[in-house]
């Protein structure tokens, strides 16, 4: 389990992806849904990094703790396709998109992906966790 409490995403994105063939859907962005999913690839907002801090909390390969999101709200329960056998955590910087981490899954097309936040629209806690 990874946390970070210092992460500036550019518009407060977070992007879920295929580590080669990802694409994150942008239909739906202005109307504030929280998690966007695509076939390869998911949008996370969060809110903007002019409107506070954000924590992130990202699990590879483990189950959360109850008492971690026990008071958060599931926004996403599914699978993205992963057929380069990796799975990456990005965010957009002002100049350019930023790894944040890596997820190996070599053993499946398909990566299961969930998502708890604090909030259905802009949240500023995000809880992911991947699995295969």
């Amino acid at each position: 389990m990874k946390t970070w409490d210092d992460l500036k995403p550019g518009y407060g994105l977070l992007f879920v992806l295929d580590a080669e063939e990802g694409e994150a859907p942008t239909d739906g962005v202005e109307d504030g849904e929280c998690v966007l999913a695509g076939d390869t690839g998911l949008l996370v907002q969060t809110i903007s990094e002019i409107e506070g801090p954000r924590t992130v909390s990202w699990y590879p390969n483990e189950e959360p703790p109850a008492s971690v999101v026990d008071d958060l709200e599931l926004q996403f329960d599914d699978s993205i396709d992963s057929p380069s056998g990796s799975v990456v955590l990005q965010i957009v910087n002002e100049t350019a998109t930023e790894l944040i981490d890596l997820v190996e899954t070599p053993t499946a097309e398909t990566t299961r992906v969930r998502i708890w936040t604090n909030a259905a629209s802009e949240p500023d806690k995000v809880v992911i966790a991947v699995s295969v």
